[in-house]
């Protein structure tokens, strides 16, 4: 008995016979399993606890973004300012009371973002004691170049303070030196 030999042929068991399992049907091949929400109980219950408290963080962040007080208004007299026309421009901070109860004590402060290219004047913080409803005020500063500056965008912030609320901006005045 070789490895060659044609008479060799190894012994079968008559009793082990596979067969190939066939469905019946409509000779469909089975897809992938589809994705079923039934949850149970106690995964629903976390899912809706989860979903609620992530419709309250977005609603107060909302809230949050889109109710910070309104009453103050700032701009530049000129934006951009072109160096060779000028250096300086005014800047005007509109302080406006649509409550029905006047406005206290209220403290207003305007100073540049960057100490080094702009100066505000008046640099102090003004004050105003009183503002009535329906009444509105305008205050105006000067707002220079210090030295020589590159072109690009400077920012002043404007910040308006009473005992209740803090409301705080910044205004990008554009320096270009043609």
């Amino acid at each position: 008995m070789g490895l060659y030999d044609e008479d060799y042929m190894p012994e079968k068991d008559e009793e082990e016979v596979i067969e190939p399992k066939i469905k019946k049907g409509k000779g469909k091949i089975p897809g992938p399993k589809k994705f079923d929400f039934n949850f149970s109980g106690n995964m629903r219950t976390y899912l809706i606890i989860v979903l609620i408290a992530l419709v309250v963080i977005v609603g107060f962040y909302a809230i949050y973004l889109y109710a910070q007080p309104s009453f103050a208004d700032v701009e530049f007299k000129d934006n951009p300012l072109v160096l060779s026309e000028a250096t300086s421009t005014k800047l005007y901070v509109t302080i406006a009371n649509s409550e029905e109860e006047a406005m206290k004590n209220l403290v207003v402060t305007v100073k540049p973002y960057d100490n080094l290219s702009l100066v505000v004047i008046p640099s102090e913080s003004q004050e105003i004691y009183v503002l009535g409803p329906d009444e509105k005020r305008i205050l105006e500063y000067d707002v220079s170049v210090v030295g020589t500056v590159l072109n690009g965008d400077y920012s002043v912030e404007v910040k308006v303070k009473n005992s209740k609320t803090e409301y705080v901006t910044y205004e990008t005045v554009t320096i270009s030196q043609e």
